[in-house]
């Protein structure tokens, strides 16, 4: 891992865009820009549970987790890993290409602050980090967040030409790639038969749940 850089001056804040997920509040993020290793320019990341840092970096890395779990009420919750050792989706590689790749885009983004222990912080529900199959931790409600099919606007939306490239308009995990985190997320309802009145019986998120 590389070693982490000394953080530049933060530059001016960036207002959250309006969208169907954009901020119940009024609010702004600041952007933590630090040096790009090997030189160049500056790698500016937006403070922000909504927020990301360039694909295929680590978000903790490049802006405080600490400042993000400021952002709403935060409680480290345990998950069970619910993985059955003979799932056949652990020998389907275009299953684990595609898990591997949606663990990155949330370590990319400011989730992964409440979402992955290899961060050195307590998680809240699921943990990307956690078991071998992370997404079998996560609830109807936690399914229907992730796929957007549940409201998340409170956690904003920052437009993606100032979130490196980010977006968080259609799910509720920030990504470059919107088709293939819809499909992934799709592809698991499908095969758990969730119906549409399951999800229509869960609350969105609001302050503090």
């Amino acid at each position: 891992m590389l070693p982490l850089r000394a953080a530049r001056p933060r530059i001016a804040p960036l207002a959250l865009g309006l969208s169907l997920f954009s901020t119940l509040a009024t609010a702004s993020v600041q952007k933590d820009c630090r040096d790009r290793p090997g030189g160049g320019e500056p790698i500016c990341t937006p403070i922000s549970i909504s927020g990301a840092t360039e694909e295929g970096l680590n978000f903790h890395e490049y802006a405080s987790c600490d400042v993000v779990r400021t952002q709403r009420p935060f409680r480290p919750v345990p998950v069970p890993n619910r993985s059955q050792p003979n799932d056949p989706r652990l020998n389907d590689p275009s299953f684990q290409a595609e898990l591997a790749w949606l663990t990155q885009q949330i370590r990319s983004t400011g989730c992964a602050c409440c979402h992955d222990t290899s961060t050195g912080y307590k998680s809240a529900m699921w943990d990307v980090a956690q078991g071998t199959i992370w997404t079998d931790q996560l609830t109807v409600r936690g399914l229907g967040i992730l796929s957007g099919r549940i409201s998340s606007k409170i956690f904003g939306n920052i437009p993606p030409e100032d979130n490196n490239g980010f977006d968080r308009s259609v799910t509720g995990i920030p990504t470059n790639d919107l088709a293939r985190m819809k499909a992934f997320f799709e592809q698991e309802i499908q095969r758990l038969g969730i119906t549409e009145d399951m999800f229509k019986k869960q609350k969105p998120i609001g302050i503090g749940s």
